[in-house]
């Protein structure tokens, strides 16, 4: 089969639309918006035609990558190495700085990986931050060249990439923000199957906003005439177009190809796009097919000196050899003087006609060659390697490769190819005979702990346990088992398995009783102390600790100890230490700038403004945590830790009345989107401040997702109450308090075990606010046996309450600032829970609350201070100043909600509150000055029921809004006495013995603005 002379200069034909789209993303980059172009299609579509073509004509800054397997898997972060690489190379003036992290990705002057002293799997820490920080590299990286303009980076083929590739291309599409970054992405549609890893992934991927899909479809006759054009030199007869479409069916690749068929109808085409690529291949010269061979076997882009080397020629032979290859266009030279596949098919083709003996020999020489001619030992050939000796079926060296191979992707951070490669070589070990066994110093236990190691930071922390309890067996050395029980213990702890992660410990303990000082011990005790923390079991946490910063000061653990000083800080604070506990964090913080550990530096940040926040420190725990975001940005853990920073900062900033700085905050975190259960602090801090400015649909938004998200599972029982305080009191913001009554009831069963009991504070006096007003409106509807049943509820949860330990409801008891507030607030409750109004009550919780700096609770207590007041004193100026003080905080602070209650409060008893609620008695007023027949059909049934005529519904809606009997008559059109007659009616009726009370009761009963 002939070539026609312009086969290889193919033009792009039928693909305006999907260039002018991808056009269009680089606008939107430029807008601020990073885009992410998905192109797909069948294998010869012309999806790399498409983007080079883009590439031609778009501007900026160009990365190019692509993903090309070897021995038909994936080199870990090889397109974007290659991308940055090329890059570099190819930069005008000096190469752009490349951040530590991101340089690890370029090690070619890195010596080769080797298990060194001090390096065991044993003793490293189990943090997946590392990974975090090489992807925030990239994103930094790629930022930076940002700010030049126009940044689009190409990864070719993703079909064929690894997993840390795949999670590397995620991670850039979900966090570029504002940056003027295009990710162009080309995978073969073909080779998608349908309950694949990869299909899950894409399917996680197409989900993103930013994300558009571009499936490029066969040509059609016309664009197939327009291609035929191109390639012929001139137009094709209609018979030659006929031909080549009904054999193509619109594929571009088939269509270039069988051009040499145009003017031979009668040779017969091949059945497959493959098969006519191998005929392509087979009328080759023998030297070309055999060069070709060697270079499929190596799987991608290869360096002359490498194809001669494993083909065993000079380098002038073999690149004559492919001349004819190039001629053909099976083959083309790249830049540097590389040579690659035309199309990736073209390799798929050559390899699979190889005979399985032939195959290993030259997966064999591959191997050998690539390690002689590779000084630097790059991680990515150190994996190529590997592989090369796996496919040749040598099982001693493929187990040596694959552990150098393990190891080396473990220093890239790429964690699933290190899993992959050390599971490979834990299965080849048991292949070899005992004797054989001595790989870079690692023996099988070694081995099993960096394939435990790395499983567990790939993610599968059941096959990480069950590669440590392999382990155990081989491990003669008591201490080498409790090392081993140790790391099961850290496992089973990050993977929330609390009661295994326990047992471990104590089982590593067993092993070194009566041993001297180990750091084994150090990191057992820590991880105790750690453990009983997380279940707020303050006597066994803060022991486990004591005995892990002791042991670490002695065998030099700065580490452990750092670790073992954050949880004894804040357990101590929980006992109510607030000085000691604050200062044990404050070391551990130092310890952990000391030794510059990224992960130790956000949970010493954490903790520490978590604990300052809890001692009621509110300026400097926003102080502190603001400084702890820099430095989580500066490690590159911002988006992994900061979301927990950032709610902390968030929950000082709304306790202290610091709203407006409070809203920015959030708003800056949320639009980092964190993912999964890193967003449930946020979430939490989002409803409270939705709260507390009024916005109850914002916060019903916000409880929603949290309560979706502690659906799922793995929510600790501390975020699950705190997120049922935020729904309890958005129910009693709602007028729903039998369900804020069931919500409480619910977070109480959550504390009532073990130091948890310490937290139900809030909880028990939003339970008593909900029996309160339940009683309230029962009353209202002269419901004399709901009253009981409201009263009831309200003492079962106070004796309740009084058994906890510390007792919530005694202010003399209280473990922490807030806690005598607290417990004056719940006093409060119940009394008004028993119809006792005590403005003296309200006033001392509220005076409690302004000690600690707490500005809305002090408002709600003001309010009702101010309820009991003129309900007590009607009429005097006590009741007055009362209720103007209570309008004035709440309007200062922006609480729209509780101002809206005093100014009804207000309108019931005619207080003047001197203009300042002018717009909102505005809303009242048109609400309750409602007419004609819609008053009788929206009031409530109660009201209904107690007898209450049209008209005296219409009465009983102005005295809601504080109207007096001439207001009454003016709006009402009757006269001043008629409107009396029926306010003395409406009072006889609801049995109420004032004005203010009958409005009262059409408040809580619903006859209100809001009706």
């Amino acid at each position: 089969m002939g070539d026609s002379p312009g086969v290889g200069s193919a033009p792009l034909v039928g693909r305006d639309r999907e260039l002018a789209t991808l056009h269009d993303a680089v606008r939107r980059c430029a807008e601020g918006k990073p885009q992410t172009a998905l192109v797909t299609g069948e294998a010869g579509i012309g999806k790399t035609r498409l983007i080079e073509e883009f590439r031609a004509s778009t501007t900026g800054a160009v990365l190019a990558g692509g993903c090309v397997p070897v021995v038909g898997e994936a080199l870990p972060f090889g397109p974007i190495a290659q991308a940055i690489r090329d890059f570099v190379r190819q930069s005008d003036g000096p190469a752009p700085a490349l951040p530590p992290d991101l340089a690890r990705l370029l090690p070619a002057d890195h010596d080769r990986p080797q298990a060194r002293a001090g390096s065991s799997a044993l003793d490293a820490p189990v943090s997946a931050s590392a990974q975090v920080r090489l992807f925030e590299a990239v994103l930094a990286f790629l930022a930076e060249l940002g700010r030049g303009g126009q940044v689009t980076l190409m990864i070719e083929d993703l079909h064929w990439a690894d997993r840390s590739t795949l999670d590397l291309v995620g991670f850039l599409a979900r966090n570029l923000r504002a940056e003027p970054v295009l990710l162009v992405l080309t995978l073969r549609s073909d080779d998608v199957g349908p309950d694949t890893a990869f299909r899950t992934w894409l399917a996680e991927l197409e989900r993103l906003a930013s994300v558009d899909r571009m499936r490029l479809s066969r040509l059609t006759p016309d664009a197939t005439t327009r291609l035929l054009t191109g390639l012929l030199g001139a137009p094709p007869t209609a018979a030659q177009v006929d031909l080549i479409y009904q054999r193509a069916a619109g594929n571009p690749l088939f269509t270039e190809h069988l051009v040499g068929l145009a003017d031979d109808p009668e040779a017969p085409p091949p059945p497959t796009l493959r098969g006519l690529l191998g005929s392509r291949v087979s009328v080759l010269g023998e030297p070309t097919r055999r060069a070709l061979r060697v270079a499929s076997v190596l799987g991608r882009v290869v360096d002359l000196d490498l194809l001669a080397a494993v083909a065993g020629e000079s380098e002038a032979t073999v690149e004559e050899a492919l001349r004819e290859a190039v001629d053909r266009h099976v083959m083309e030279p790249r830049t540097g003087g590389d040579y690659g596949f035309r199309h990736p098919l073209f390799r798929e083709v050559v390899y699979a006609d190889l005979l399985p003996g032939e195959r290993r020999r030259l997966h064999a020489a591959a191997a050998e060659a690539l390690a002689r001619l590779d000084d630097g030992a790059t991680y990515a050939v150190v994996g190529e390697v590997a592989r090369h000796w796996q496919a040749a079926g040598d099982v001693g060296r493929a187990f040596d490769s694959a552990v150098a191979a393990g190891l080396a992707a473990e220093a890239v951070y790429a964690f699933a190819d290190a899993d992959e490669h050390l599971a490979r070589a834990v299965a080849l070990a048991r292949q070899l005979p005992e004797g054989a066994f001595v790989p870079l110093d690692v023996d099988r236990v070694e081995l099993l702990a960096h394939s435990a190691q790395a499983a567990h930071l790939a993610g599968h922390g059941d096959r990480a346990v069950a590669a440590v309890r392999a382990a155990l067996p081989m491990a003669a050395d008591p201490a080498r088992q409790a090392q081993l029980l140790e790391r099961e213990g850290a496992y089973r702890f990050n993977t929330g398995e609390f009661a295994e992660a326990e047992a471990a410990y104590q089982a590593a303990l067993d092993r070194v009783e009566g041993q001297p000082s180990t750091p084994t011990r150090a990191r057992v005790y820590a991880g105790l102390g750690m453990l009983a923390m997380a279940s707020t079991r303050l006597a066994a946490a803060a022991a486990a600790c004591r005995q892990a910063i002791d042991i670490a000061a002695a065998v030099g653990e700065v580490r452990e100890e750092g670790r073992a000083l954050n949880a004894l800080g804040v357990v101590t604070a929980y006992g109510g230490d607030f000085e000691s506990g604050i200062a044990y964090l404050r070391r551990s913080l130092a310890i952990a700038v000391q030794i510059d550990d990224p992960d130790d530096l956000g949970a010493a940040y954490i903790d520490l403004t978590h604990v300052l926040c809890l001692a009621g420190e509110f300026d400097e725990a926003a102080e502190v945590g603001r400084a702890g975001i820099d430095e989580l940005s500066r490690v590159g853990l911002v988006r992994q830790d900061g979301s927990f920073l950032q709610g902390n900062v968030a929950e000082s900033l709304i306790k202290s009345g610091r709203w407006a700085e409070a809203a920015t905050l959030l708003a800056d975190a949320s639009a980092s989107r964190p993912q999964g259960l890193r967003v449930h602090p946020l979430l939490v801090q989002c409803a409270r401040l939705a709260l507390a400015t009024g916005d109850l649909a914002e916060a019903a938004g916000w409880i929603k997702q949290g309560t979706a998200l502690a659906s799922d599972g793995g929510v600790p029982d501390a975020w699950r109450r705190e997120m049922l305080e935020a729904d309890a009191e958005l129910a009693l913001w709602r007028r729903q308090p039998e369900r804020a009554a069931d919500l409480v009831d619910e977070g109480l069963e959550l504390v009532e075990c073990g130091d948890e009991q310490r937290f139900a504070g809030p909880l028990v006096a939003l339970g008593l606010r909900a029996a309160a007003d339940a009683a309230e409106d029962a009353r209202a509807r002269r419901a004399a046996r709901a009253e009981a049943v409201a009263v009831d509820h309200g003492l079962a949860l106070a004796e309740r309450a009084r058994r906890l330990d510390p007792d919530p409801l005694d202010p003399d008891r209280a473990w922490c600032p807030d806690g005598p507030a607290l417990a004056l607030t719940a006093q409060a409750e119940l009394a008004r829970l028993e119809s006792r109004a005590d403005a003296r009550r309200w006033d001392l919780a509220a005076d409690a609350w302004a000690r600690i700096g707490r500005p809305l609770p002090e408002a709600y207590a003001r309010w009702r201070e101010a309820d009991a007041t003129v309900r007590a004193d009607r009429g005097t100026e006590r009741g007055l100043v009362a209720v103007r003080r209570a309008h004035e905080l709440a309007t200062g602070l922006g609480a729209a909600g509780l101002a809206g209650e005093v100014v009804e409060l207000a309108r019931w008893y005619r207080i003047d509150l001197t203009g300042a609620d002018v717009e909102a008695a505005t809303d009242v007023e048109a609400a309750a000055g409602s007419t004609g027949p819609e008053a009788e059909e929206a009031a409530p049934a109660a009201i209904v029921e107690m007898g209450l005529t049209p008209r005296e519904l219409e009465v009983l809606a102005g005295l809601a809004a504080g109207q007096t009997n001439r207001e009454l008559a003016d709006s009402l059109f009757i006269s001043v006495k008629t409107a009396s007659v029926h306010v003395s009616n409406i009072l006889r009726k609801l049995d109420v013995d004032g004005r203010a009370e009958a409005a009262r009761v059409a408040y809580r009963l619903g006859l209100d603005r809001g009706s």
